[in-house]
């Protein structure tokens, strides 16, 4: 899908499945399309579950800018 809206509701189900990779992918499609502060946070949730944390704290810190 090329809805941004649709992106991250994917990106939630895939990342509650554990499906990290999955997640990840479509995250940062959902970001090329448009960059919400709430979708780099759960992008960062993303990052921390493969132990990259200060990706994921910069991710986060996207967020509040």
């Amino acid at each position: 899908p090329d809805d941004v809206d649709t992106l991250y509701l994917l990106c939630f189900m895939f990342f509650e499945r554990g499906r990290f990779e999955d997640a990840l992918r479509l995250y940062d499609r959902a970001l090329a399309i448009a960059a919400r502060g709430e979708i780099h946070a759960a992008r960062g949730a993303v990052l921390s579950q493969f132990g990259r944390h200060a990706d994921a704290l910069a991710a986060s810190i996207v967020r509040w800018r």
